[in-house]
């Protein structure tokens, strides 16, 4: 290939990039310089100022209002570049950006924010979307009730719940639908859901019971994952962090299509998991789903579990940090459940019962020892 055609390409396929955050952009021939790299072959100025009209011609008709828009594409473009796409996720996509407002590990309490708004939620409360009028109410367990209503009325109001480490929360979506929300978990979903599909984006671990619309299917969408459903339960985990992401199927039907790779439709008591790092899927069935959703219903069961994971499972449920052997702790294995609203000083109590493990605690380091 010659040095003009490669120069070519390589600026129409950037110019191609760009366009896809805005196919009403016009690119100006210095705002298409700025997207070349040093590098790259050069031509003579005269050259490059007869390519740049080219391709103006061919993806631009020039207008006062375009010339406008162009202003602002300049702009956008520079924050995009410099500020890591900032801009863009402000304006475009608002799950991600309220996904990067909160973080999950240094939160206290679970948090509910709508718009600019954030409240502070006890342990123990039901978050409910009133399907008609544009407010959440929240009940605690105690049964005080208060109301939140949207200040936003010309724009989409958009709703995150956030859960921290030892805390689980049940939010009811606008179309009352029931998402449980696990510790370290946030959702993010509108006030009012779109006239054709209901979407909600989720960081973590959610057990869902959707409410059955055929002519509005629910999509739950990941990282990795966007899983499909008209009416089903289903538990989705998918935390940001693990390179495993899964969708077990309780009942329903649902298809679950991974960010590369083929679209899936499962059945009950089947499981799909996604590993992005090798961008490889696995498919089981005839799954036992209740020690994936003990959590649901504070126990936890225990299947033929190594001791070492049962305490890997305690310290995110109780936000603590355990001193033990990992590996002399992994050939134990353990059948049972437990039950979770005990504080996890009673919890250990009971688990050195079923298991051979000796507990000591000096102030706030718990260490777990292998009993001989």
């Amino acid at each position: 290939m010659s040095t003009k055609k490669k120069f070519h390409c390589i600026a129409y396929r950037k110019l191609k990039i760009m366009s896809k955050v805005d196919p009403n952009i016009p690119f100006d021939s210095d705002v298409f310089r700025f997207f070349v790299k040093r590098s790259e072959p050069t031509l003579k100025p005269s050259e490059k100022e007869a390519m740049f009209r080219a391709i103006e011609h061919r993806l631009v008709k020039r207008s006062k209002k375009s010339v406008m828009v162009w202003a602002g594409a300049v702009a956008a473009s520079f924050l995009l570049l410099l500020g890591g796409g900032w801009f863009f996720r402000q304006t475009a996509n608002p799950y991600q950006r309220l996904f990067a407002m909160v973080d999950v590990d240094t939160l206290q309490a679970i948090s509910l924010y709508l718009d600019d708004q954030k409240i502070t939620l006890p342990e123990q409360a039901e978050i409910r979307c009133l399907p008609d009028g544009g407010q959440i109410e929240v009940r605690s367990s105690d049964n005080k009730l208060f109301s939140l209503a949207s200040a936003q009325k010309n724009r989409k109001s958009y709703v995150e719940v956030a859960v921290p480490a030892g805390r689980k929360v049940e939010v009811i979506l606008p179309d009352q639908s029931h998402v449980m929300l696990r510790e370290r978990t946030k959702l993010v979903f509108p006030l009012h859901f779109d006239a054709h599909e209901r979407a909600v984006h989720l960081q973590g671990e959610a057990y869902l019971k959707v409410t059955h619309l055929p002519e509005k299917p629910f999509i739950t969408v990941t990282d990795e994952l966007n899983v499909a459903v008209l009416g089903t339960e289903f538990l989705v985990s998918a935390y940001p962090e693990q390179s495993e992401q899964s969708v077990l199927l309780l009942s329903g039907r649902v298809a679950v299509e991974p960010e590369t790779g083929r679209r899936t439709v499962l059945r009950p008591n089947q499981r799909f998991t996604y590993n992005k790092k090798t961008a490889q899927s696995v498919l089981k069935s005839e799954v036992d789903p209740q020690p994936l959703i003990g959590w649901k219903e504070d126990v936890l069961l225990m299947k033929e579990e190594s001791l070492s994971d049962v305490l890997k499972r305690i310290e995110a449920i109780y936000a603590v940090n355990f001193n033990y052997d990992w590996e002399s702790l992994k050939e134990v294995t353990l059948n049972g459940k437990l039950d979770l609203t005990v504080t996890v000083d009673q919890l250990l109590e009971r688990l050195s019962k079923i298991a051979p493990i000796t507990v000591k605690k000096d102030k706030r380091i718990i260490t777990i020892i292998r009993s001989k």
